[in-house]
């Protein structure tokens, strides 16, 4: 573990705006005289190090490779132009152990800021009066949060790895270790955060409004565990009873998430009108209204509110956590470097094969078109070109207007240029509410599958409150337990539907753009659908590529991950399928200088050969 001694030898815990701590000051000290005997003294000095946790996401190339990682390796983004050849050769599916990408040293860097907190913070609560009982209990669960995401990016990329929870301030520690089984750490994370999930707000005050989405809060804590539980189901390996006790657990955290959603718009009128009243009546979720209730869906020029709350402005009412750039404007690398600015032309775009002609009047949803014509998202998260590369839109812009609906307005607004204000002093959104609904709905689809896999609910037919034939829900948006399968897939239909119909306002009365329930009778069906809405919904998150890994556990193959991947490789297509075939080649390998410093750390069998030519 070279790099991680480097890291520990090199250690700067940074004072940040409002903080009263230099780290020039504390440059000037050795490690263990900083740690030891002029640090770790009072309450102001565990804040100051565990903001310089939240600060650690920023830099040392970490949120870009959170976005290479999640991302860049799926079927959503093609190279663009870069001279950055590293970046190159993985859209390429060129992957070697001496890629820079391959780097985890920040979030070792993270990963050691956490253990240190950890370490020294019952230590002040012993010195310090004002340091509390509560104020320690709140540290610690933090620092784990920020820890335990650290690591979920890692085993979700490397698969095994390294796993420390000391930290790393003795000359005399064996920096070069081992790794761990993914499975153990995982076990880990999910057992740390269980222990301390209720020790951290709920809600901050509106004093510090912001804090409810930058800072680690229950939700965000409930968001973490939901995605564990999902990855952790999600193993073709272990037994059927132990997939389904965490397919509920994710649903049961979904469900508190999704709770406090619900009370915070019936009881907070801030809300409400943002809020889409016919989404949240038909479909029980409250989601941001794309439109504005009555407001026209189909003309040139119209807002997409929804998109411009969340990503323009940041920490919406549908925000859960995010990496804060905006508020003071700081530039966020990822957008800047990835989708480009208004200046700057970014390294990727959206691959083409999403949508290799505009939607025209026949695009049906039967879950091969990906967009339909009546979807704001096929304009808002990227620009379709006929003659070029297609421009990725999603964060770089604050002030997107849509038109939707007719193909040839649709094709002139966009080649107009809807978007303005284009921007790359944008929050990075980690977890919102759409994502973890879907969660749900994914975690609901398998629990549906265990309980008969052929039972799917096929009635269709419009209940009281329906208009068009769109059946409407038939549970509460949380807290249910369901006896069969056709109850499960009810929901995960309702959960879907609420998404899908928030980003196509008119499809419920447009049958060509309008969800058919004939067409989705069996787990496979369901299973295509929330992943399709998935994509569609969370589309240049950083998400995609973790989604097929994990799809790929739950098969125990990865033929689902090929066949979706390769559509993206005009160049040795057939050698890279047949890599894909390797379970082992769904992870990165290791850095090459990490491997040849680190006796303990052995390569991942699927890139061995790789290692071996590049060092003769």
């Amino acid at each position: 573990m070279y790099k991680i001694k480097n890291t520990i030898k090199s250690l700067c815990l940074m004072g940040l705006a409002g903080l009263a701590l230099s780290s020039c000051d504390l440059d000037l000290l050795p490690l263990d005289e900083v740690v030891l005997e002029n640090y770790w003294t009072e309450k102001a000095d565990v804040e100051s190090v565990l903001i310089s946790c939240y600060a650690s996401y920023e830099e040392d190339g970490v949120p870009e490779r959170m976005f290479v990682w999640g991302e860049g390796r799926s079927d959503n983004v093609v190279i663009r132009t870069s001279n950055d050849l590293n970046l190159s050769h993985i859209m390429r599916g060129n992957l070697l152990p001496s890629n820079s990408y391959n780097n985890w040293l920040g979030f070792y860097k993270i990963i050691n800021r956490c253990n240190t907190v950890i370490y020294y913070a019952p230590q002040v609560h012993a010195k310090d009066p004002n340091y509390t009982d509560s104020d320690l209990a709140q540290t610690i669960a933090e620092a784990k949060a920020l820890r335990s995401l650290a690591y979920f990016y890692l085993i979700r990329t490397f698969k095994d790895v390294p796993y420390v929870t000391m930290p790393s301030i003795d000359d005399n520690q064996d920096f070069f270790i081992g790794v761990t089984k993914h499975e153990d750490i995982l076990d880990s994370l999910i057992t740390d955060l269980e222990q301390v999930r209720e020790n951290v707000p709920r809600k901050y005050p509106d004093s510090e409004k912001n804090k409810n989405y930058g800072r680690v809060t229950r939700n965000m804590m409930y968001a973490m565990l939901a995605d564990m539980y999902l990855w952790r189901a999600s193993n073709a390996n272990v037994s059927a009873g132990q997939q389904q006790a965490d397919y509920k657990k994710c649903v049961e955290f979904c469900d508190k998430i999704i709770e406090f959603k619900v009370n915070q718009y019936e009881t907070e009128e801030e809300w409400k009108r943002d809020i889409s009243s016919k989404l949240y009546l038909n479909y029980g979720y409250p989601l941001l209204s794309e439109t504005g209730e009555g407001g026209a869906v189909a003309s040139t020029g119209s807002p997409a509110a929804a998109y411009n709350k969340i990503f323009g402005d940041g920490n919406s009412f549908e925000s859960i956590f995010e990496f804060q750039y905006k508020n003071p404007n700081k530039s966020n690398p990822l957008v800047k470097t990835f989708f480009g600015d208004g200046n700057n032309v970014g390294s990727l775009s959206a691959n083409d094969a999403m949508m290799a002609e505009v939607p025209t009047n026949e695009y049906d949803y039967d879950n091969k078109d990906l967009f339909t014509l009546f979807d704001y998202r096929g304009v808002e998260n990227f620009k379709f070109d006929e003659t070029a590369a297609y421009e990725i839109k999603k964060y770089c812009s604050s002030n997107t207007r849509v038109a939707v609906g007719n193909a040839n307005s649709w094709r002139n607004n966009i080649r107009n240029n809807p978007y303005s204000n284009n921007t790359t002093y944008c929050n990075w959104i980690i977890y919102r509410l759409t994502d973890v609904m879907l969660m749900k709905a994914e975690a609901e689809v398998e629990i549906a599958a265990y309980l008969d896999q052929n039972a799917a609910s096929t009635d269709t037919t419009a209940t009281e409150g329906t208009e068009s034939g769109v059946a409407k829900r038939r549970y509460a948006a949380y807290g249910n337990t369901f006896a069969t399968a056709s109850e499960y897939y009810d929901d995960v239909w309702n959960i879907v539907q609420c998404i899908y119909y928030r980003a196509c306002p008119s499809a419920e009365t447009n049958q060509r753009a309008s969800l058919n329930r004939n067409n989705f009778t069996y787990v496979g069906n369901y299973r295509d659908l929330v992943e399709a809405e998935r994509r569609r919904e969370l589309m240049f998150e950083g998400k995609r590529y973790f989604d097929l890994v994990r799809r790929s556990r739950r098969d125990g193959n990865t033929m689902h991950l090929s066949s979706a991947c390769t559509s993206k490789y005009a160049e040795n297509a057939a050698a890279i399928t047949l890599k894909l075939k390797e379970m082992d080649y769904m992870y990165m390998p290791y850095l090459k200088d990490e491997v040849e410093k680190n006796p303990n750390l052995k390569q991942n069998p699927s890139y061995a050969e790789d290692e071996t030519s590049a060092k003769n």
